[in-house]
């Protein structure tokens, strides 16, 4: 699981149900065992992302993404007609991000076939996380005005509008300001009119789907719906890759953590041998959860505690660690 030291969550946030984030999902790639087959959802039989095969260098590793050189490599897809979304059917794009070039590089590419197709990804060199559809006149190139070729982990939230024929970009759960091209004509804002470009984002090639294509970095967490995503929604993806919030002076205890949101799970390692106490408090400070640590590796359970934030506190000798979780309801 990724951390974000600078992660700010309102107290006040209401996500809704995990299960709530099954909905409409056509793919799922959460890159948890250190291998390319691992596509997992489980319950999904609509899965396309089965039949997939990755080039010898691009390895994941437990919980911490799937990594990409650059040297074109990259995670090709058998589509299935599965992202056919043709003219009316609205989609949603999600995935965890990191890397440190702003040369052009993909997230997710479908590959365009007579003007159709998107992708999204970097591609004018300067970090902007950019989705590109069409050709000639009648492309729509827009992007971000932040940069984030910054090697932190990042989320980006892809939603593209069928009904009212608008495009939305998250990152990090904040609705970014984008500027580019629709048909030729310059535009900007936080909600992108493409109603006069006559946009078709029906994919017509079924065979040729890819994530990561040149991309010098590590891609996670890989959502694909056959919808839109609730702003709420996006803030429940988030924090599912991002519900941790380090805490300043935890050097005199140096711990490891693997947060684990759907088992409402931590588990702590790197304690000395000898005594210890792990406590978790709420957001009002009160202690809801107190335990004695008396091994190198210690697994807190929250499943009874409700959705919100807490702070897992522990206590060895004169060393103190804190951190903060964000939990579903």
């Amino acid at each position: 699981m990724k951390h974000l030291s600078a992660l700010v969550l309102s107290s006040t946030l209401t996500v809704a149900a995990q299960a709530q984030l099954t909905n409409g999902l056509i793919a799922y790639y959460p890159f948890i065992n250190a291998n390319t087959s691992n596509q997992s959802g489980t319950s999904f039989s609509t899965l396309f992302a089965q039949n997939t095969t990755g080039t010898a260098n691009v390895l994941g590793a437990a919980n911490q993404a799937l990594a990409f050189s650059g040297n074109s490599p990259q995670l090709w897809v058998d589509a299935h007609d599965l992202i056919d979304f043709g003219t009316t059917t609205s989609f949603s794009f999600v995935t965890d991000f990191k890397s440190g070039s702003a040369a052009e590089q993909n997230f997710f590419r479908d590959l365009l076939a007579n003007g159709h197709g998107w992708q999204i990804g970097f591609y004018n060199g300067t970090g902007y996380v950019t989705f590109e559809t069409g050709t000639g006149s009648t492309a729509i190139s827009i992007h971000t005005t932040a940069i984030y070729n910054d090697l932190q982990w990042h989320q980006v939230a892809l939603l593209v509008n069928k009904a009212d024929l608008t495009i939305q970009i998250y990152v990090d759960y904040a609705l970014q300001e984008l500027t580019g091209t629709v048909c030729g004509a310059e535009v900007n804002g936080t909600s992108i009119d493409i109603s006069t470009c006559n946009f078709n984002a029906n994919e017509d090639n079924d065979q040729l789907t890819s994530f990561g294509e040149d991309l010098v970095g590590a891609l996670d967490e890989i959502r694909l719906y056959g919808r839109l995503l609730t702003e709420e929604e996006v803030g429940q993806a988030y924090v599912l890759s991002f519900g941790t919030t380090e805490v300043a002076g935890n050097s005199a205890l140096p711990l490891h953590d693997r947060f684990d949101a759907a088992s409402r799970s931590v588990t702590l390692s790197g304690f000395a041998t000898g005594h210890g106490q792990v406590a978790v408090f709420d957001e009002q400070g009160r202690m809801v959860m107190n335990s004695s640590l008396n091994s190198t590796q210690h697994r807190i359970d929250m499943t009874g505690l409700a959705g919100g934030i807490y702070a897992v506190r522990c206590t060895q000798g004169k060393g103190v660690w804190t951190k903060r979780y964000a939990l579903l309801d």
